[in-house]
């Protein structure tokens, strides 16, 4: 009797514990859940407006990420997608100029929604000693260090926002007929003004034939340069093409041009001296042989573990600790000369073979960008209520709709009313991620997650439920079968 009380006890306490523990039911999403695109609106910084397009990779993820990136890419674990490549310069055989240099590679994945770019780093150490260091406080080791860095929207100055239409400028004057941008910093580095000393002809440059995959001598194609890697087709629809005039009367005011005047017809380029010079009110008013800081540039990360050179320390200069050189497509004096703006925001000139400079790419858009904007929205719909997400998308362009990965399950997406296929976008139910490629106008996504771990049975009852009303019943029996031996007992003792 004793050992049959004893096992009912246990029972009625494991049931009572079945009942009175609750079962993890609710999918759990973050505010973190974002719409991953790039977001065409225009915003203003101390008086400059600035827009986001195409993409490159630019932050350092912070080694605890790299570290685990590094591991799954040894391994070779299916968490990494491989997505193609980003091309950059590396040092051939070891000869050092621009002649020792020949273009590579450094792969990119995606994992969960968003890009990553692999890099064994050239670390140019910073003029004057020192280490170059990432956003996040982070010394770069020596060169052949892996490093993982974000693929993120590019961000752009708009050069000529005075002369935009009143429908994006209220104060615009109208007589824009393109958007003139260049970019908000040094995206890419250890790309030469030339790769033939002493020819600091834009038409014939290396950084020409880079940003454009033109044929200039070297092995560049449309798959093979920046405007491949950085923009989508509905994106590179939308970059005019741009008759430029290089090393002509409006630059004359450097002191014995190297180059003859050359026109080229480019859809990136970098900007000349003239066109600094006719910027003021973004690159200063200062004459351009006075430091100006309006005209200094920092690098990305990316461009950093790419050889980026970064002053430090340079006795009499330190205010301007972390600024890099950037080259003009004017040339400069005789010999091959190139012209740069420095550190400290002067306009010099150097050797066209030179790779420690950094490039700032520029180009301009046609003013239908504005017009090819649509607007997305998602709304995700879990047991805490509806989050909901927005951004602007360029149309023709796709989304990544994130939220952390769990293992319940996406009932139900629809678009624009329209149910889809969960099982299509990219293992939407395990990867914490899906992708809807090609938006084509103003959408709105609805995500509804399975709101319990376990699903209903005919009758609308879950499994921790019916394990509930199971245990209370134990309990009830139980405690029933105790009063009776209770009762029963004290009955023997008064006999």
């Amino acid at each position: 009797m004793k050992k049959f009380l004893l096992l009912l006890t246990l029972v009625c306490f494991v049931g009572v514990a079945i009942h009175i523990v609750p079962v993890a039911s609710q999918v759990v999403v973050s505010a973190q859940s974002m719409l991953s695109v790039t977001n065409n609106v225009v915003w203003e910084e101390n008086g400059l407006h600035f827009i986001e397009f195409g993409s490159y990779p630019r932050t350092f993820v912070g080694k605890e990420q790299n570290a685990r990136f590094e591991e799954n890419f040894n391994e070779g674990t299916q968490e990494l997608f491989g997505r193609g490549a980003v091309s950059y310069f590396a040092t051939n055989g070891g000869t050092t100029g621009a002649e020792g240099y020949i273009e590579k590679l450094n792969p990119c994945f995606e994992y969960r929604g968003e890009r990553f770019v692999r890099v064994e780093s050239m670390r140019n150490a910073p003029v004057a000693g020192g280490v170059s260091v990432f956003t996040d406080g982070t010394e770069m080791d020596d060169s052949g260090t892996v490093y993982w860095f974000r693929v993120e929207p590019i961000r752009w100055i708009i050069l000529n926002w005075d002369n935009l239409p009143t429908t994006v400028n209220s104060d615009g004057d109208n007589t824009a007929t393109y958007i003139k941008l260049c970019t908000a910093e040094s995206i890419a580095a250890n790309i030469p003004f030339s790769n033939i000393a002493n020819i600091s002809i834009w038409e014939d440059s290396t950084a020409r034939g880079w940003l454009n995959g033109t044929d200039v001598g070297l092995n560049f194609s449309d798959k093979n340069s920046f405007i491949s890697d950085a923009f989508s087709s509905a994106e590179r629809a939308l970059i005019e093409y741009s008759v430029l005039t290089t090393n002509g009367p409006s630059d004359l005011t450097l002191t014995g041009l190297g180059a003859p005047e050359s026109i080229t017809t480019d859809r990136i380029f970098i900007l000349s001296f003239s066109e600094v010079v006719e910027h003021s009110h973004v690159f200063s008013n200062m004459p351009m042989d006075e430091n100006s800081g309006e005209r200094l540039l920092r690098a990305t990360d990316y461009a950093l573990a790419n050889n980026a050179r970064v002053s430090y320390q340079i006795a009499g200069w330190e205010e301007f600790d972390g600024n890099v050189w950037w080259w003009l497509r004017t040339a400069q004096g005789a010999g091959g000369a190139s012209s740069f703006i420095s550190f400290r925001g002067h306009q010099n000139g150097q050797q066209a073979s030179n790779i420690n400079n950094a490039l700032r790419p520029a180009m301009r858009l046609s003013l239908d960008l504005f017009d090819e904007i649509v607007n997305v929205t998602i709304n995700l719909d879990i047991d805490s209520g509806i989050k909901t997400e927005s951004g602007l998308v360029l149309r023709g362009n796709g989304v990544t709709v994130q939220f952390p990965p769990t293992i319940d399950e996406i009932e139900r997406i629809t678009i624009n009313g329209i149910a889809i296929d969960t099982q299509t976008l990219n293992n939407a139910n395990t990867n914490g991620y899906f992708i809807i490629p090609g938006i084509t106008g103003d959408t709105i996504i609805n995500v509804t997650f399975v709101s319990q771990k376990y699903p209903c049975n005919n009758n609308g009852l879950s499994l921790p439920a019916i394990l509930g009303i199971i245990a209370g019943c134990l309990v009830a029996l139980g405690l029933v079968v105790c009063l009776i031996l209770f009762l029963h007992k004290k009955k023997k003792r008064n006999v």
